[in-house]
């Protein structure tokens, strides 16, 4: 039994979520659990869902990165958080920041809010077989990371998140915004703790983008900042399940931009939104205004 394991602290996500599922063709041999505070669940209607109550954060924690399967048994489980407000308390509890992957066809952003310590050989996001909780071993410094993943890491001039970054590390430095999406490369992806600016993109093109926590391995349905979510919700799950079904490739990790992209744009709603209409939503655009207000 394939599973696609959903952590929702919201009883209003939840229930968007379970709207979503009526909509999706559920194969029989994926379960669709959805993990939460017990008294979340409590009360509702849930026919398409597996509830996985939790009674505090702890065993929360505990159910949702857990596998039931044995190492050597052919399960695949895609996990994700309902909301990037998910990930944030997750964070806090556990007192440990991650930063966060935002992928689009034609960018990719990591948001940044601690320094940046990334480590060798991730888990398999996508077919993972689940320890009971994460672990980071053998740390290779950035430089190595992104070297071995073919990334080419970028930053804005002035952007807050050049305080996260180790000595010695020295990613691309573009002046402006503007200057980095008219010469952006597929296989670069910017550094920034600009938040506002991470959510002024994804306004302008949400339904492209697909969110990963790299460090947990985790993705993330964005329900909290996205215009429709049980759009949303309808779309990434019915991505997963057919991930999971082989119907579509399957990345092989967080930074397999390329594999994550052909998996987007394998879906017909997926097209290459900055590419094609750059010139007409942004040429009115003053940058320098634009990028000192948001700065």
């Amino acid at each position: 039994m394939h599973k696609l394991k959903i952590l929702v602290l919201e009883q209003s996500e939840i229930t968007t979520i379970a709207d979503a599922c009526r909509f999706l063709a559920v194969p029989s041999d994926i379960s669709i659990e959805v993990h939460s505070l017990s008294e979340q669940l409590s009360g509702l209607d849930l026919p398409r869902l597996n509830p996985i109550p939790a009674a505090n954060m702890k065993s929360l924690c505990r159910s949702f990165y857990s596998s039931s399967a044995k190492p050597s048994a052919l399960v695949k489980e895609i996990l994700f958080f309902s909301s990037l407000a998910v990930h944030k308390q997750l964070a806090e509890f556990q007192k440990q920041q991650s930063p966060t992957l935002y992928i689009h066809p034609d960018l990719a952003i990591m948001e940044l809010s601690a320094p940046l310590t990334l480590h060798q050989a991730f888990p398999d996001w996508a077919h993972a077989i689940r320890p009971s909780t994460p672990t980071h071993q053998h740390a290779l410094t950035p430089t190595q990371h992104f070297v071995d993943n073919a990334v080419e890491p970028c930053i804005l001039a002035g952007d807050s998140a050049h305080g996260f970054l180790p000595e010695g590390f020295c990613p691309t430095v573009y002046p402006e915004i503007s200057a980095y999406l008219k010469a952006k490369v597929p296989n670069q992806v910017l550094l920034t703790a600009n938040h506002h600016l991470i959510m002024a993109l994804l306004a302008m093109d949400e339904e492209n983008w697909s969110i990963f926590h790299p460090e947990c391995c985790v993705r993330n349905l964005a329900l909290d900042v996205c215009s429709n979510p049980q759009s949303s919700a309808l779309y990434g799950l019915n991505q997963a399940i057919r991930q999971l079904s082989r119907l579509v490739s399957t990345p092989t990790s967080a930074f397999d931009f390329a594999g994550i992209r052909h998996a987007k744009q394998a879906d017909k709603h997926a097209y290459s939104f900055f590419a094609r209409h750059y010139d007409e939503y942004m040429a009115h655009v003053d940058y320098e205004l634009w990028i000192t207000r948001i700065l």
